[in-house]
């Protein structure tokens, strides 16, 4: 697989902001509660299950809804664990 510069780049910055951002988040508010590590360990495990539930696209493609529980476990629990 052949990437260009751009895709490489944008997947870089990203990652980079993300990584920054849940690190100020852990510097604003370091402490968690142990419902919250419950609510995202749970939403992780269905994430990474349906992860595995691939549907097929038109022209051979497929795709995934895994982002859902990711999504919902950051919506769930706003805080740098999720």
């Amino acid at each position: 697989m052949n990437m260009s510069k751009r895709t490489v780049f944008y997947i870089a910055a990203v990652s980079i902001c993300a990584a920054l951002l849940s690190g100020a988040l852990f510097l604003l508010s370091p402490a968690i509660q142990p419902t919250e590590i419950r609510a995202v360990f749970w939403m992780a495990a269905i994430g990474l299950f349906v992860n595995i539930l691939t549907f097929r696209l038109p022209r051979g493609g497929t795709a995934s809804i895994a982002f859902i529980p990711f999504l919902a476990a950051a919506i769930l629990v706003p805080s740098w664990i999720a």
